[in-house]
Formats: C-alpha cells, structure tokens, sequence
C-alpha cells in the first residue's frame, strides 16, 4: 500500500488514472461529432495504457486513424514525434 501512496504522490500513476477515467465515463462532447481528421499514435509496448483505450477513442471518433509502433513504448513512443511530423506537414507543402 505505501508504494501505490509514494506513486500517487509522486504523479507515477496520474496519467494512467485519467486515462481509466476518461474511457470509463461519458465525454462531456460528442467525439462522433468531430469532424477535422485525427490521429491517434500509440505504442503497442506500452504498459500502463491499454491497446484497448486508443481503439476505442478511434472507433468512437469518424475521422480518427489510429497509428500503432509495436516497437515503442508509454514513453519511448515521443521518439516517433520527429519523423511523424514531417510525414504529417509533406501533403501540406
């Protein structure tokens, strides 16, 4: 118990929690609504947020596509940031 208090306090855990919240309540918006596309980036090794939350944000959001890195992690996934950006702005240019 003392190290599920250190991790609360610590802000471990505090992203995780929201995300348990977040997915296991009503929005406070439609998100079938939204309509500018949208791309939901996850690592499939991530081991504090389930493959299960961002499919269901996608299946939830009509113009979502979801983009996973079975090689990437909760964190390491920002390593992707650098490469999907320029992928992101190419059709722009």
């Amino acid at each position: 118990m003392n190290s599920a208090r250190s991790a609360r306090r610590s802000g471990r855990v505090g992203g995780y929690a929201q995300d348990l919240v977040v997915q296991g309540r009503d929005w406070s918006f439609d998100p079938g609504a939204i309509t500018a596309p949208v791309l939901i980036l996850h690592g499939e090794a991530d081991t504090l947020v389930p493959l299960a939350h961002p499919r269901h944000t996608a299946e939830m959001i009509k113009t979502a596509r979801l983009l996973t890195r079975p090689e990437q992690g909760h964190i390491s996934l920002l390593l992707e940031l650098p490469g999907l950006a320029a992928e992101l702005v190419a059709p722009l240019r």
